[in-house]
């Protein structure tokens, strides 16, 4: 079964840093930054603090993160053939809704986390996983 797969690992490797990108801007302060720093109860003095920090091995395991999440739907969209973009767009939503969803729903259910926070980081995980799926099916 697996040895039809059809991957593009450069396509995998795009779609992992367009997802690291999308996630800078997403939790910036141009974008979503500030509401996410009041949703989670950090203030400006707490990110100075996080950047005067050695983060190198967290934007690795996050770029790791991304890049296994980007070969994961590359091998789904290959084994189920999909190579339009438009289904592979489908794919990428129900992947998010069985997946995502009641992963990061648990974070309001058992972290007391708010519902606003979840909207935030679910809507930022569904937009990752679109814009893998778009990069996927393109340049297969």
């Amino acid at each position: 079964m697996f040895e039809t797969l059809q991957l593009n690992f450069l396509s995998i490797l795009v779609a992992a840093i367009l997802g690291m990108i999308i996630g800078a801007l997403w939790y910036s302060p141009f974008l979503f930054g500030k509401m996410w720093m009041r949703l989670m109860k950090i203030s400006p003095k707490d990110i100075r603090a996080a950047k005067n920090k050695e983060m190198t091995s967290a934007y690795i395991v996050s770029f790791a993160s991304l890049f296994a999440s980007a070969f994961i739907l590359a091998v789904i969209l290959s084994l189920v053939n999909i190579t339009a973009m438009l289904n592979g767009i489908l794919l990428a939503m129900i992947l998010w809704l069985g997946f995502m969803v009641p992963l990061l729903i648990n974070t309001v259910l058992w972290e007391n986390k708010p519902w606003k926070l979840f909207l935030l980081n679910a809507s930022h995980h569904f937009t990752v996983l679109i814009v893998m799926s778009i990069v996927l099916t393109l340049w297969q």
